[in-house]
């Protein structure tokens, strides 16, 4: 199973301490392409305490941030490993659906 990170929007508060610009949350998508090429897109938002607080030394200016420093962010975390399985664990549900047993009456 491949997968592609896609940022969708970030939201940045003006001030944060002594620092501007600072990014709070990041809108993503986890898009996963399975190996019959079947697809599925599974889309998240970080709340707000999952950044965490930065260090004035190692914040970085908003307009010099890349795509691979806040996809460095969003990988880096925590619950990357569980939002990845969530995003698995979709595409499997739309390729095989889930059955059940039983009768109608």
């Amino acid at each position: 199973m491949d997968y592609n990170l896609i940022i969708n929007d970030m939201r940045k508060l003006a001030t944060s301490g002594s620092l501007s610009d600072v990014v709070s949350s990041i809108d993503y998508t986890i898009a996963c392409t399975g190996s019959n090429n079947a697809t599925s897109s599974y889309h998240l938002e970080t709340p707000r305490y999952n950044l965490g607080t930065v260090a004035s030394s190692s914040f970085i200016a908003y307009n010099d941030l890349t795509e691979g420093i806040v996809k460095s962010w969003i990988t880096g975390s925590s619950d990357w490993s569980l939002k990845l399985s969530n995003a698995e664990a979709n595409l499997s549900s739309s390729i095989w659906p889930e059955e059940t047993n039983g009768l109608p009456w």
